[in-house]
């Protein structure tokens, strides 16, 4: 480890980041939260960009803060998609989320599927 690593003390994250239920996680896709909306009849909208994989209406996600939730509808530039990928500018219209508990800077991760 680098001295950057040691001084902010990156390597221990590493090791507790372990412990964390990453199995539950899509390690593919992330979402940073930039902006957060409530649409009447639309319910909470978060903005922001795709940093990496892809989310599509029905998935699952969780928000950094706890929050489960499912995308209900995704918007880019005033058109409905399916589907979001790395790099687009979006609204991620999300299933019965209190737009109150999410907030700028928060994360966006999916769950993966449960095969049975």
């Amino acid at each position: 480890m680098g001295l950057f690593s040691n001084f902010f003390g990156i390597g221990n994250t590493k090791n507790s980041a372990k412990n964390y239920q990453t199995d539950l996680i899509d390690e593919n896709f992330l979402f940073l939260v930039q902006d957060v909306f409530y649409i009447r009849g639309s319910g909470t909208v978060v903005t922001g960009i795709v940093q990496s994989g892809e989310i599509c209406i029905g998935d699952i996600i969780n928000i950094s803060g706890g929050i489960k939730t499912e995308v209900t509808k995704i918007e880019m530039i005033n058109d409905l998609s399916t589907v979001a990928k790395t790099g687009d500018v979006c609204g991620i219209h999300l299933n019965n989320a209190v737009s109150n508990k999410i907030k700028k800077g928060d994360c966006l991760t999916k769950l993966k599927k449960e095969h049975s």
